[in-house]
């Protein structure tokens, strides 16, 4: 059964390119990697969208070598919730204190910002959406509603 998702108000959006966002949902990818920290208050419950841009060849590899090569993405939809908890600015000794694979599923360099999360919970029924590149976005009340009827479905399993 999924983790029981903490309710935070309001509820923010977060689109990522795929592979990203799946490694990130499933835990394979810890950390979440951006040029720089949060515009919300933490801890925020954040949707995790999955862009609706097709993976060039070198993320294709990496979905490849971590989710198989016959996966297939729910693009262009919401694919998760967790809650954001916290943000780290890089130091080159941060760095070096990533594994080999997180070093590889991110853009590590001085200056940029390493997000946290935890309850990280993936929908059985990605909700169909549209997500921006800001980051991260308000959440409409439907989407908002639609993400909580599928976290009580996750919840019934």
């Amino acid at each position: 059964m999924a983790p029981k998702p903490i309710y935070l108000s309001p509820m923010k959006g977060l689109t990522m390119w795929y592979p990203w966002c799946y490694l990130f949902i499933m835990d394979i990818k810890i950390l979440e990697t951006r040029p720089r920290g949060v515009r919300c208050p933490l801890p925020t419950q954040l949707i995790i969208h999955c862009s609706a841009q097709e993976p060039d060849s070198a993320a294709q590899a990496i979905a490849n070598k971590y989710l198989g090569s016959d996966f297939k993405p729910a693009l262009g939809r919401a694919i998760g919730i967790c809650t954001l908890t916290d943000t780290t600015k890089m130091t080159d000794e941060f760095i070096k204190e990533q594994s080999a694979q997180e070093i590889e599923l991110g853009i590590w360099e001085p200056g940029r910002v390493a997000w946290y999360a935890t309850n990280k919970i993936m929908f059985n029924a990605p909700i169909k959406t549209t997500g921006m590149q800001a980051a991260p976005w308000k959440a409409s009340n439907e989407l908002i509603k639609l993400v909580e009827q599928e976290l009580q479905q996750c919840h019934s399993i």
